[in-house]
């Protein structure tokens, strides 16, 4: 899933780097939303592939590995929360960069302050439970300081949408894990389809829009 990320920030540093000494901040958080949805909608059939068939998988290794398969879905959630929303990085990176630097160090410090408690709780599922709980407060802390501190506000509903289909679409494969084919063609077969109803409904754009792009 890191891939996705690292494949498309070789094309979008450089047109953040534009739109924002052409646009400013706030539009180019705007823009960076719209990247964020395509990043989402490219990772979240992933995270429904391992809620699928992540134990079968995992149980080629051999059969104790078949528990490692709660801690991949966090894992996997944790990787997309920060694949996606962390593209707010490339904004601090060029106005704020203290500030980046700042919210990285604030998740790495709550995840290990958590890591203790829960893997003595519940193992090796603590250790993802945390690693994903300190990437959803850098995510929530990033919202707030591009904000507070670059005026950039972007609605929560450009996002929510395809977070929301992703969950259902992987809350489906949970819930048919026992048949591992069925739960794999239901959840991805629903993830299309909620997201093709989406789209028609809302008329929003799957392909980032609002950067400067000066490509022939």
């Amino acid at each position: 899933m890191r891939q996705v990320r690292l494949s498309v920030d070789g094309l979008f540093v450089p047109l953040v780097a534009r739109t924002v000494s052409r646009l400013g901040a706030a539009a180019t958080g705007a823009a960076i939303a719209s990247a964020v949805r395509l990043v989402l909608i490219v990772q979240l059939p992933v995270l429904v592939v391992f809620a699928a068939v992540g134990a079968p998988l995992l149980g080629l290794f051999g059969a104790p590995y078949r528990e490692g398969a709660a801690a991949l879905l966090l894992l996997g959630v944790a990787e997309a929360v920060q694949g996606a929303f962390g593209m707010g990085d490339l904004l601090f990176t060029y106005r704020r960069p203290g500030t980046g630097l700042a919210v990285t160090i604030a998740g790495i410090l709550l995840a290990a302050a958590l890591a203790v408690p829960l893997i003595g709780a519940i193992g090796l599922g603590g250790a993802a439970a945390a690693i994903l709980a300190g990437q959803l407060m850098r995510a929530a802390v990033r919202r707030h300081m591009l904000r507070r501190g670059l005026a950039v506000r972007v609605p929560l509903a450009w996002t929510a949408a395809i977070v929301a289909i992703g969950g259902t679409a992987i809350g489906v494969a949970l819930l048919l894990r026992e048949r591992p084919a069925v739960a794999l063609l239901a959840g991805l077969g629903s993830f299309a389809l909620l997201l093709l109803v989406w789209r028609r409904a809302s008329g929003m754009a799957l392909m980032p829009h609002g950067f400067v792009d000066e490509s022939p």
